[in-house]
């Protein structure tokens, strides 16, 4: 796990806590920085953690969401955070192709936390799981469903 992965999940110091979420965009190559190491343990802070669930689910929703922005036609509501980002098309083109082959197992993760967390934390979780199963293909999203 590579010196950035460290910094986010200290106990202390910038990226933790609420800086986490915004942190997470900070790392380019997903396909290089999203280990199945650091997919573990991102889904064992989601399971054990409860006070850093909400930063964690935050960033995995910016993780996808961020680079949806980036590879769709510019609006005006999407035109600075695309100038001001360091991906490019093309990186998040790839970026997003590589989400999309690790999002059956993040879905099967999200629906987990959902059904083990009480009926007030569910929204936060449910958006998560939007976002990530809108970049899936339908019979992923089946498949995910019935395998729960």
């Amino acid at each position: 796990m590579g010196r950035v992965c460290k910094l986010l999940f200290s106990t202390s110091g910038p990226f933790h806590g609420k800086h986490f979420a915004l942190s997470f965009r900070l790392l380019v190559d997903w396909p290089q920085s999203l280990t199945p190491q650091f997919s573990q343990l991102i889904s064992q802070l989601l399971y054990t953690q409860a006070d850093l669930r909400p930063a964690v689910l935050k960033a995995l929703k910016v993780m996808v969401e961020s680079n949806v922005v980036l590879t769709t036609p510019t609006d005006t509501e999407d035109v600075s955070f695309k100038q001001s980002s360091k991906f490019s098309t093309e990186e998040a083109t790839a970026n997003l192709a590589f989400l999309r082959t690790q999002a059956e197992s993040w879905l099967a993760v999200l629906f987990n936390v959902f059904s083990s967390v009480n009926k007030n934390s569910r929204g936060m979780v449910g958006d998560v799981i939007s976002v990530w199963a809108s970049i899936t293909e339908q019979q992923v999203r089946l498949t995910t469903l019935l395998g729960i």
